[in-house]
């Protein structure tokens, strides 16, 4: 799915809901775009905080974080929002031509 030879047009954050693992038409949804997933099991938003370098190594045209599930039953609502808002500031700051994108598709989890 990735092309170094073109550019990034999406690049994906997230956890296990949006791994390619679990995506399981991942490909087939992406075939005519240069799509990179960096989604992974267990990350958390202080992890892409931590990762920006890394992310803005891509140098995508969108970005796409999904954000605050593996944390919806441990933290606090404020602190989730603060640690939201200093993730996209960091990727605006890295890539401030890319276009950002928060997204939290909250659906069940055992401990909220």
């Amino acid at each position: 799915m990735i092309d170094r030879s073109k550019e990034t047009e999406l690049l994906i954050l997230g956890d296990s809901q949006l791994e390619t693992a679990n995506w399981k038409t991942f490909v087939g949804d992406f075939k005519e775009t240069n799509v990179v997933n960096l989604a992974a099991s267990g990350t958390k938003i202080i992890d892409w905080q931590n990762r920006i370098q890394s992310i803005a190594d891509y140098a995508p045209r969108n970005v796409v974080a999904y954000v605050g599930m593996d944390e919806i039953a441990s933290a606090e609502e404020t602190a989730l929002v603060a640690q939201t808002e200093t993730l996209l500031e960091k990727i605006t700051i890295a890539l401030p031509k890319a276009e950002v994108y928060a997204v939290n598709l909250l659906g069940e989890t055992s401990g909220a």
